[in-house]
């Protein structure tokens, strides 16, 4: 019981679903027990107990860690901190999302290249080998860096890292 706890609250930002098969499978484990206990062992002494013992230190290590984990994963692999940021931030012109995606992506002129894109031994698709205007044309990629041939880091980069952190941060302290 205490791996299943672990699993669902360590990871129910990565499958939300965990929790509704955990309940699942501990109402047929109840009901499989209680059979057992009514037909093969019948009468079960009762023995006496303070506590849970040492499990409740491992249930609140396991419960702090989740809570850690869970911030992470919902910081570090979902685009919903970059949102946020580009919304309330003042990078949005009207508020919505309309422009993200130009937001996130970084132009890649292919100038910057020390090989010509018409060299055969260029890996570009043959499309653009073929073009007319094969010596200048633009590639986007997903990161956050300044235009030009040094591709620094943008400030918005840097502030969407700090909000991640700042979300961190913030997570843990609002579910202690």
């Amino acid at each position: 019981m205490v791996l299943q706890y672990g699993f669902v609250t360590l990871f129910v930002s990565a499958f939300p679903l965990a929790p509704l098969f955990a309940l699942i499978n501990n109402i047929l484990e109840i009901r499989l027990d209680a059979n057992k206990l009514l037909v093969q062992v019948r009468r079960p002494l009762a023995q006496k107990a303070q506590d849970i013992g040492a499990w409740i230190g491992i249930l609140k290590t396991i419960s702090y860690l989740s809570i850690i984990c869970n911030a992470l994963v919902i910081a570090l692999t979902s685009s919903f901190i970059p949102r946020m940021v580009y919304i309330h931030g003042g990078y949005s012109p009207d508020g919505s999302l309309k422009g993200f995606t130009e937001f996130q992506l970084t132009a890649f002129n292919t100038s910057f290249w020390d090989l010509d894109p018409l060299d055969p031994s260029w890996p570009g698709p043959q499309q653009m080998r073929t073009s007319p205007n094969a010596n200048n044309f633009t590639c986007y990629f997903l990161a956050m860096r300044s235009k030009g041939p040094e591709f620094d880091l943008d400030n918005k980069y840097y502030y969407i890292v700090m909000a991640k952190f700042a979300f961190v941060l913030i997570f843990e302290v609002i579910n202690d």
